[in-house]
């Protein structure tokens, strides 16, 4: 059954219509099974992408410094919500026991900008997931042809609320539908040229994804690279039965 949800990313809001579970990956494919849904990619300054590049290479930061931890926190999380009692971490020390703060002096020390920088937990979650992902696979993953589209073995799967879930179900169709087009949309910097070809070539990808009957879906960079980010990292890292790595 379909739902139609609000999916609020500040600052607009995106209309979508989760997938639903008997339609398979070919379907998404099909050119003349699309609803005619306009494209429309929300305008982002020069100042907002340097702030998505910054954030990132916090992240990467953050994570060549905690390994281990960082992929524990991923292990233990979906896009939304981090389980802190699941590996006995303190919700109020995590950024500084993740040397957040440290990371956030280094990146600014050499940007041009200036600016006050704060990450919510689910956003440097995302960005993790991100680093690990491109950690492991330097290549797109490639999957089999027996891959499931909805990873149901994520962690706490039975228990997303129904935004994340509807989130979750995007990133997967999309990572299974789009794999080569979202790795290569991940490796490119965030706010450049080569960030906007490859958000153009996974576009259509992702409205056939979110399977909406809106005349028009506006789609924030920031939101669609997280949700890749985390379709990626749980293909790679929940084993063979979802996907195994390009050699």
């Amino acid at each position: 059954m379909r739902a139609l949800l609000a999916l609020v990313v500040a600052p607009v809001l995106i209309w979508g219509v989760p997938v639903t579970a008997q339609d398979d990956a070919e379907r998404f494919l099909e050119p003349g099974l699309q609803t005619g849904t306009r494209f429309k990619q929300v305008p982002e300054t020069a100042e907002q992408g340097e702030a998505r590049g910054l954030q990132k290479r916090v992240a990467k930061c953050v994570y060549f410094r905690n390994k281990d931890v960082v992929r524990t926190l991923l292990a233990h999380s979906d896009m939304d919500r981090i389980d802190f009692d699941a590996f006995d971490q303190a919700s109020d020390t995590l950024f500084d026991d993740l040397d957040v703060a440290e990371c956030i002096g280094t990146v600014m020390r050499s940007s041009q900008y200036r600016m006050y920088m704060r990450i919510p937990y689910a956003t440097l979650r995302n960005l993790l997931a991100e680093e690990v992902y491109l950690q492991d696979n330097k290549k797109a993953l490639v999957l089999p042809t027996d891959a499931p589209r909805d990873l149901e073995n994520r962690y706490g799967y039975e228990g997303l609320n129904p935004r994340t879930a509807a989130l979750t179900q995007v990133g997967d169709c999309v990572a299974h539908s789009g794999v080569g087009n979202a790795h290569a949309f991940l490796e490119s910097r965030p706010g450049s040229s080569d960030e906007e070809q490859a958000f153009e070539a996974l576009a259509p990808i992702v409205v056939a994804c979110l399977d909406t009957e809106e005349e028009e879906v506006a789609l924030p960079i920031s939101m669609i690279r997280q949700l890749t980010a985390d379709a990626l990292w749980a293909r790679s890292h929940y084993g063979a039965a979802a996907a195994k790595g390009a050699d």
